[in-house]
């Protein structure tokens, strides 16, 4: 048999296979939780939505969160880690954009991180981040759930904590988390 890049019966070594069987990337997908209902609810504190199903070891890319109004804002945006019982752990990655402005409509922000620590865990779980510098006018696309549990956001409003006053303090290494929301905000994560 005649391998290509080899002479007539040479042997082969490693290198000549290292191209044509090298550990395949694979591509980056974008994964959403949460409904696409046309309703909303403001948010003043660090809040987090929960994505299943990423790639392990994939490189975190952006994340993208339902907006119905922001005035003037700026974001801080990041991913955690699961620390195994459904709460946000350890910082991934994070981003920050600023003067954004939606009016009263229903639109995707995409925001790229700019700072990526680790990639997707072993688990394949990650917890959107999202906060903002303003109080009473910030809303996100969300459904109000019968409850609060994990499945659908969880939130940190601590004065220290996850409060907008504290933007300037966010995103903590170690997520800050007061308990499950019961809202279920739209969030995705790309990785």
């Amino acid at each position: 048999m005649k391998i290509h890049g080899t002479a007539e019966g040479a042997s082969l070594s490693k290198k000549d296979f290292g191209v044509a069987f090298a550990k395949a990337s694979i591509p980056a997908q974008t994964l959403c939780q949460g409904q696409t209902t046309d309703s909303n609810q403001g948010f003043d504190e660090l809040s987090y939505k929960q994505i299943t199903g990423c790639t392990a070891g994939n490189t975190l890319v952006s994340c993208s969160v339902d907006f119905y109004n922001l005035d003037d804002a700026s974001l801080k945006f990041g991913a955690y880690s699961d620390n195994g019982s459904n709460v946000p752990d350890q910082l991934l990655a994070y981003g920050e954009v600023t003067n954004q402005t939606i009016s009263n409509t229903y639109t995707t922000l995409t925001m790229t991180f700019s700072t990526i620590i680790n990639p997707v865990p072993a688990d394949g779980i990650v917890w959107v981040a999202i906060m903002s510098n303003k109080q009473g006018t910030s809303k996100m696309r969300a459904t109000t759930v019968g409850g609060t549990i994990y499945t659908s956001s969880a939130y940190d409003a601590q004065a220290g904590g996850g409060d907008y006053s504290n933007y300037a303090n966010n995103l903590y290494t170690t997520a800050p988390f007061q308990a499950y929301g019961g809202n279920s905000y739209r969030m995705c994560v790309t990785a």
